[in-house]
This record gives C-alpha cells, sequence and structure tokens, in this order.
C-alpha cells in the first residue's frame, strides 16, 4: 500500500533478493499463510525467518476492515517452505517492532499508534527452535553456555577463543547482532 488508510490489501507473497553477486537476483517463494501490511521480520540464528504481526488492510481504511494477523510465520530457506507458529495476544501491526534477544527469543512490541489501537506493551515469542521432545514431552531445549572469550571485538576472518561450560561437541557457532 502507499499510505496508510488506502483500500489496497495486504499481500501474503515472498521475495527472496540475493545480493552476493553484484546484480540482486530476486527469487519468489511459495505465498505465506496470511496476507498482512506492517509485519515484521526476524533471521534467527538457525537461519529460519520468523514474520509476526500486520493486518489484512491499513489501519484507517474506510472500506474493508484492517483484520490483524496474530499467527506467526516462519519460512525455512532450507525448503522454501512456511510454517505457522504460534499465536500473538496482541494486534502488533503499523509502529510496532520485532527484535532478537540474546537468549533467542524474540521481543515484539508496540504497534497501531496511530490506529485501531495503542498497544504500549510487549510480547516475548518463543521460536519453535528453542523447544525439543523428551519423551513425548516439549520443553525447552539444552543450550551450550560459553563462560569465557578472549575479547569483545574482532576484525573479519579473525580468530576467537571460546571457552564452554560443557564438553559436549558444539556443532554450528552464530555470532548474532542484536537491534
Amino acid at each position: 500500500g502507499s499510505f496508510n488508510g488506502d483500500e489496497l490489501p495486504g499481500s501474503n507473497m515472498a521475495t527472496v533478493i540475493d545480493i552476493n553477486n553484484g546484480t540482486p537476483q530476486l527469487t519468489e517463494q511459495p505465498r505465506m499463510s496470511f496476507a498482512r501490511r506492517y509485519p515484521n521480520s526476524i533471521v534467527l540464528a538457525n537461519g529460519t525467518v520468523v514474520i509476526t504481526g500486520g493486518a489484512t488492510y491499513g489501519n484507517y481504511n474506510n472500506g474493508q476492515p484492517a483484520s490483524p494477523v496474530y499467527a506467526a510465520e516462519i519460512w525455512n530457506p532450507a525448503t522454501g517452505t512456511w510454517t505457522v507458529g504460534a499465536n500473538a495476544a496482541r494486534y502488533r501491526g503499523y509502529h510496532s517492532i520485532t527484535t532478537l534477544l540474546a537468549n533467542g527469543t524474540i521481543l515484539s512490541t508496540g504497534g497501531g499508534t496511530p490506529g485501531p489501537v495503542t498497544n504500549l506493551n510487549s510480547e516475548i515469542y518463543y521460536p519453535p527452535n528453542l523447544f525439543q521432545s523428551v519423551n513425548g514431552v516439549t520443553r525447552l531445549a539444552t543450550r551450550p553456555v560459553m563462560t569465557a572469550i578472549s575479547g569483545m571485538s574482532y576484525s573479519n576472518a579473525a580468530a576467537m577463543q571460546i571457552d564452554m561450560a560443557s564438553e559436549e561437541p558444539v556443532s554450528q557457532l552464530v555470532l548474532v547482532g542484536t537491534s
């Protein structure tokens, strides 16, 4: 849409833009389950992308009412598929934000100002990759714990030393910059 009160619907389309080889390459992806305007997206440490919030139309639409989208959707770049995730408790649309927290959860806050709501509150979303099933019971997955790191600033391709609380092997390490 071109402005907050136009009568254009949200979209469920998704496009990957690859800027790694000079000329950007656009690749259309399968459609999301829900059309959205004003959604937020977060790339998780495992490479999946979580889309939250949004509405079917702009906040001040005079024709079609804006229906909030509560369900999160998770895109897996390895398979190109979408999975519907847990619902938010509040509408997060226009003027909302999400940010990845250090523990892998997502802070979702604000939304609607100006608009149909004024959300001066926040929610924490726990993506599915933070859980594991043990004997048929779902629980938070055990995560590696770093006890020391050799520095707080590194040049590109610089070596670092990390001490871990456990001697269990770590298959992947991802450094995440928070918002």
